[in-house]
């Protein structure tokens, strides 16, 4: 008798398992279906082709390194004064009340953040 291979025995152990499936058939044809719909027609619809409408044919490599570098170099846009700029302000604002009131007093009240 000769021995069979570990691939051997590995494709005819997952073939006898598929082979007698009866539940198992179905549920991996809906697997398989939900696959194809993930993987191809919401691709199609929803992740159109950027960069060949962006760069010339050839020149994609420079343009996907131009926007990175130039994404890189430029600083971050604030927008206007945020919640934490606010808060900074009315902290400092606090902290210089305070530091004329109690000139002579050693601590800053704490402020929580």
């Amino acid at each position: 008798m000769a021995k069979e291979g570990f691939w051997n025995r590995t494709f005819h152990l997952y073939y006898d398992g598929f082979r007698s499936m009866t539940l198992g058939k179905t549920l991996w044809a809906v697997i398989l279906i939900k696959l194809f719909i993930i993987f191809v027609v919401l691709k199609i619809f929803f992740f159109p082709n950027f960069l060949s409408s962006h760069a010339g044919k050839g020149e994609e490599a420079d343009f996907v390194a131009t926007e990175l570098l130039d994404r890189v170099a430029e600083p971050p846009k604030l927008g206007g004064w945020g919640a934490e700029q606010k808060k900074r302000d009315n902290n400092n604002h606090i902290i210089n009340r305070w530091e004329d009131e109690h000139s002579s007093d050693p601590q800053p009240p704490n402020l929580g953040g």
